[in-house]
């Protein structure tokens, strides 16, 4: 991958399931940062600091966010139809960003 890329991958779950959002691999350290819905002037909304396991208390859902066994992935349980958008991962020391757009179906 070349500095600065982007990359995405999608998915699709039913409401109410529970996701795991892939990070790429990072070789500089746990935790990387992870940002997504919802969104506030075209700016995602940051779940929290690279380096660190503690998502922000501002995070509305951060109760039902946790960290994959991998340090990495951001785990989602209990998806509603408003966790749908676009997330990214930025990983400490890495130049590529990980874009996951997830579709949540159900009933609204």
């Amino acid at each position: 991958m070349t500095r600065g890329q982007t990359v995405s991958q999608t998915y699709r779950v039913e409401k109410g399931s529970t996701v795991v959002l892939p990070c790429i691999e990072n070789t500089a350290g746990d935790y990387p940062a992870w940002s997504g819905p919802p969104v506030n002037n075209d700016v995602p909304k940051l779940y929290n600091m690279a380096g660190s396991s503690a998502f922000f208390t501002s995070v509305v859902n951060r109760d039902r966010m946790s960290w994959g066994s991998n340090k990495m992935d951001l785990v989602l349980s209990d998806v509603v139809i408003a966790d749908g958008g676009i997330y990214y991962c930025a990983p400490r020391g890495v130049a590529t960003t990980w874009k996951v757009q997830l579709f949540v179906q159900g009933m609204s």
